[in-house]
C-alpha cells in the first residue's frame, strides 16, 4: 500500500495549480484595468455634467445678457447678470472667459465694466473666480432670440448645450 504521492503526480498538481493561477492572474488584471477605464469615464462625465448644470443655472435664472464677446477667437467670454450663485451673492454680474485653455468663471457683486484681466483685477469688491474646466480647446455661446447655445469642447469631447432662459433683457 502506497502511503505518499510520487513525483511526477506532485509536478503535474503544481502545473495544474500554476496554469489556473496564470488564468486567474489575467482575470483578476484586466478586470483592474477595465475598471481603471472606467473610473476615468466617470470621472470625465461628472465634469462635463457639473459643467452643464453650472451653464444652464447660470443661463437659466440670467436676468441680463450683458456682453458677448467671439471676435478674439483665444480668448472668448461673456457676462451675464444672474440669480445664480456660487459664492452668496445677491445677482451677481458672471463673467465666462476661456483663456489659455482653461474655462473661468468670475462671480462679482458689481457689474463688469472695462475688460482686461478679470481673473486678476483689484478694482472689483467681491471677486470670486472659479476654474470650470481645464483642457478646453474651444467655448462658444450663440443667442439666437431668448436661446442660447454653448459649446464647449474639452479634450477629446465636445459638449453642445441648449439653453432656454426664463427671462432675459
Amino acid at each position: 500500500m502506497r502511503k505518499a504521492f510520487t513525483l511526477i503526480e506532485l509536478l503535474i498538481a503544481v502545473t495544474i495549480f500554476s496554469i489556473i493561477m496564470f488564468f486567474l492572474y489575467k482575470i483578476i488584471d484586466q478586470s483592474n484595468a477595465l475598471n481603471d477605464r472606467m473610473v476615468q469615464k466617470e470621472s470625465l462625465f461628472l465634469r462635463r455634467m457639473r459643467l452643464h448644470d453650472l451653464l444652464e443655472k447660470d443661463l437659466l435664472y440670467s436676468y441680463s445678457m450683458k456682453k458677448i464677446e467671439t471676435s478674439n477667437k483665444d480668448r472668448p467670454f461673456f457676462i451675464i447678470e444672474t440669480k445664480n450663485t456660487l459664492h452668496r451673492m445677491v445677482q451677481p454680474s458672471v463673467l465666462y472667459r476661456l483663456k489659455d485653455g482653461i474655462l473661468y468663471r468670475v462671480e462679482s457683486c458689481q457689474s463688469f465694466k472695462g475688460i482686461q484681466d478679470e481673473t486678476s483685477s483689484k478694482e472689483y469688491r467681491c471677486l470670486k473666480c472659479d476654474i470650470v474646466a481645464e483642457n478646453v480647446k474651444r467655448f462658444q455661446l450663440y443667442r439666437h432670440g431668448n436661446d442660447y447655445m454653448v459649446t464647449v469642447v474639452v479634450e477629446r469631447a465636445s459638449d453642445i448645450f441648449v439653453v432656454t432662459p426664463l427671462s432675459v433683457n
